[in-house]
């Protein structure tokens, strides 16, 4: 579905089969001309009022909330917001059932709406938005007098009368939300707008009193004054969290020459806590309507303003004159920012570079939906579209004055309606330098697909790389030396440069980065002897001497896991309690039990422990801590707790740094359970996100393979598994190669090709001596109905590799074999981490 801001809106009929109904059932009283507008909760017609010969407006709930309300409820409701007498709030007419609807019956007012003004002007002035708020807040002063809270305070619901301000559905709410919780208990049904809701309203408080009205009034005044609300995102999710989380943007960005005062009122609606905000309505009109409180502070800053005045002109005056060098002129200087927290974002709007400004919409909508996309991660704190729209060419170094952030976003699309490129760069403003960039480079083919698909490898992208940069400050804090500080930053760029060696198949090479990063580690060690930080990174070197697959057997696991574990150890005594350091740990643990080193259940139980109690709350490693945990309660056959987990990993990821294992444990566990649907869904987000792992489409042929899975189609079979050898590392490919042909052999039976299944199989016989290849040979055979023989390989393989077998018995693989005699009585390995 093409992003909203693209739909072409469909004009809704003026008269349908419901209206028909209703004009039918009052055709006594009304008469229903044309439909107003039409929303979630109600439906509003212009008629005419047959016995009093006037328009009226005739507001029509939606039947799942009349239905819910009971008629009684109804009318008792509507008839105390009826006695409510003030020339700023409309008055209610009439009410009643007809055609199966409840309805209420209002005057017409033929000037519209403050949101119909809002449509056309944008940004109303400084005067006319303070009256508009002020007589909205007198209505408001008056209705919370009678005991009715609104809490549905919008432009909608603030119609025009020979420019007076009228409040309209006052009691409306009342009606919906009797308990003031935000939400209509009997029906579950949400009650108000999120863009202009207050933070308890938001969390469903039961504390919704005449503050919360307070605040959307704020917002109101706020998006009069600049031209759009401030919370407003993608979703009504993130509209909520931004009504909580968030400060609202500087208003100051896009109206400079607003008073001080006014400021201040506007700040004071706005806060976050009821008990900062005004207490009453008509504290707030009052504070509109003098300037501010008129208190005794601010009547002595009036006695000395002018004496003020003097003095900061004086200081203006040797500032200038400091500032001028020998020939008269004015000496640029060097503005030096404050350092700002990484993780305060603004994406500024990309730039249009096509010859004609053909791609201004494209590159605003990329923008947008970027910003929505970030904002959707809880760990980043990204400015709103309209803190950033009146920023275009303003330099960085502005942009993070304004904002008070510590990363900018901005970019450029270039190129013709066929074909994009589009550039993105990250910036850290405290030392305005460059932190990386990316160019994406494509056809457009289908506009709105490409966007998608842009929107989130930018927002995996930028994610990532704000990780890196607040990881990197988390850890910089652990110790006082700097050349500490610099011998571990030197270290891990070995490291990363060795990884790399080691994946381009170089695995002759990589050891002496690897050696070299861990000497100046050790001596990072030595420097502080009090930074647990260089022995957790010494152990994760020696983990990385096993990583390749074909390096990993007992002989080479057991001494460097050994040797992980005590530097763990002594990490842990640096420092008790630190999660990197029990993450080390646990991780050496389980590498331990996926080698048969040791045994495996009380290794599993060791490193289950471990991850537990590095799973602090807030710390920065519980992404990758609940991760692994969850690998190691998989190995201990706890399924729907390792899902559980894993997702719960993926939903502390802000920076992505675990994405791919979590998604790939997803995956597992969800095959596992049975959730075909939701690991098929798994599988396509971790090929969308990681195309070049082969990991993803291994599950998405077992997928295939298992009863009531996927559709078994062996031209897509084929296909997953020739992506499969490409994308496996190069000493892997001899493996994978054989277990790929049984996997796809499978689903060839599967889908009533038996005779070419066995063919396959018998090609693939003769495979390299790999535990895991028998797994799914043995799968192979099972969906052709071999059973004898698929038990076979299974005993045989379970006795040959007691301690690291493939969890047959837990496998949906192998229902069928489950009840045969000889089956295999107990496994380590619980399916769901079968494959790599």
């Amino acid at each position: 579905m093409p992003p909203s801001r693209y739909r072409a809106i469909a004009e809704l009929p003026n008269v349908d089969a419901r209206q028909t109904d209703l004009n039918a059932a009052l055709a006594d009283r009304y008469l229903i001309e044309r439909e107003l507008r039409h929303g979630g909760m109600a439906t509003v017609h212009l008629a005419r009022d047959l016995r009093h010969d006037r328009l009226v407006a005739i507001k029509v709930l939606a039947p799942e909330f009349g239905a819910a309300l009971g008629v009684e409820r109804f009318q008792r409701e509507i008839q105390i917001a009826a006695r409510l007498a003030h020339p700023n709030i409309l008055p209610i007419f009439d009410s009643g059932e007809a055609a199966g609807c409840l309805y209420y019956v209002m005057p017409y007012l033929a000037s519209g709406s403050l949101r119909d003004r809002l449509a056309r002007e944008t940004q109303l002035s400084t005067d006319e938005a303070v009256t508009v708020t002020r007589q909205v807040a007198d209505a408001l002063a008056y209705a919370h007098g009678q005991g009715i809270v609104h809490r549905d305070i919008k432009p909608e619901n603030i119609l025009f009368e020979s420019g007076h301000a009228i409040v309209a559905d006052f009691g409306v709410a009342r009606i919906l939300d009797p308990d003031g919780t935000g939400t209509f208990s009997s029906g579950g049904l949400a009650v108000g707008t999120p863009a202009y809701m207050s933070p308890e309203q938001a969390t469903g408080s039961a504390n919704v009193d005449q503050r919360s009205d307070i605040y959307s009034v704020g917002i109101v005044l706020y998006e009069m004054l600049a031209g759009a609300s401030p919370f407003m995102a993608a979703t009504p999710r993130a509209t909520l969290a931004r009504q909580v989380h968030e400060p609202p943007p500087p208003i100051e960005v896009v109206r400079p020459q607003l008073p001080a005062w006014l400021h201040r009122a506007l700040a004071r609606a706005l806060a976050k806590l009821p008990a900062d905000r005004y207490q009453t309505a008509a504290d707030f009109a009052r504070a509109l309507a003098t300037g501010g409180p008129d208190d005794p502070l601010k009547r002595r800053r009036r006695a000395w303003w002018p004496a003020a005045a003097v003095v900061a002109a004086a200081i203006a005056l040797v500032v200038a004159t400091r500032a001028m060098v020998g020939d008269g002129t004015t000496r640029s200087r060097a503005v030096t920012l404050p350092p700002a927290d990484p993780r305060q974002v603004a994406v500024l709007f990309f730039d249009d570079m096509s010859r004609d400004g053909s791609l201004r919409d494209v590159a605003d909508g990329l923008t947008t939906d970027l910003i929505s996309e970030l904002a959707s991660a809880d760990s980043l704190f990204v400015r709103s579209a309209l803190a950033v729209r009146s920023l275009r060419g303003v330099t960085l170094d502005s942009v993070a004055r304004a904002l008070h952030v510590g990363t900018v976003v901005h970019g450029s699309v270039a190129g013709t309606r066929d074909r994009l490129r589009v550039i993105v760069s990250l910036t850290d403003v405290a030392s305005l330098t460059q932190l990386g960039s990316r160019e994406w480079n494509r056809p457009v083919g289908d506009l709105f697909a490409l966007e998608d698909e842009i929107k989130a490898e930018v927002a995996g992208f930028l994610r990532q790389r704000i990780g890196v940069e607040v990881n990197t400050e988390r850890r910089r804090v652990g110790t006082q030396s700097v050349h500490a500080w610099e011998l571990v930053q030197r270290g891990e760029r070995l490291v990363i440069d060795g990884r790399e060696i080691a994946a381009r198949g170089d695995s002759m090479a990589a050891p002496r980065w690897f050696a070299q990063a861990d000497s100046l580690f050790a001596a990072a060690a030595i420097e502080d002897p009090r930074w647990a930080e260089p022995l957790v990174q010494r152990g994760e070197i020696a983990r990385q001497s096993y990583r390749p697959l074909a390096m990993a057997t007992p002989e080479r696991v057991a001494p460097a896991t050994e040797r992980a574990i005590a530097y763990a150890d002594s990490a842990l005594a640096r420092r008790p309690g630190d999660p990197r350091a029990l993450l080390l740990r646990g991780n050496a643990r389980i590498d331990r039990a996926d080698r048969g080193v040791g045994p495996e259940s009380l290794m599993i139980a060791l490193a289950e422990g471990d991850l537990r109690q590095a799973a602090q709350p807030g710390s920065p490693e519980l992404p990758a801590v609940l991760a692994r945990l969850s690998y190691a309660l998989i190995k201990r056959g706890a399924t729907q707790e390792a899902h559980d987990v894993a997702r719960r990993a993926l939903d502390a990821d802000a920076f992505l740094a675990n994405a791919k294992e979590v998604l790939l444990r997803l995956c597992g566990t969800g095959v596992q359970l049975e959730r075909f649907a939701e690991a098929e869904r798994d599988c396509a987000e971790g090929r969308r996100r990681y195309p070049a792992d082969y990991v993803f489409p291994i599950y998405q042929l077992e997928l295939m393979l298992c009863e009531n899975g996927s559709k078994p189609d062996p031209a897509r079979a084929w296909q997953l598994a020739r992506d499969i050898q490409i994308a496996a590392p190069a000493v892997e490919r001899p493996i994978v190669g054989p277990e790929m042909q049984a996997l796809v052999a499978g689903v060839l039976a599967r889908a009533g090709l038996a005779d070419s299944a066995r063919r396959v199989m018998a090609r693939v016989r003769s495979a390299p001596d790999d535990p895991t290849f028998y797994f799914w040979y043995a799968a192979g055979l099972t969906a052709l109905g071999d059973r004898d023989r698929a038990l076979a390989v299974l005993r045989d393989q379970f006795a040959r590799y007691r301690g690291r077998d493939l969890s047959a018995q837990k496998s949906i693989l192998f229902k069928s074999l489950r009840a045969m005699p000889g089956f295999p009585d107990s496994t380590s390995r619980p399916a769901g981490a079968s494959s790599r």
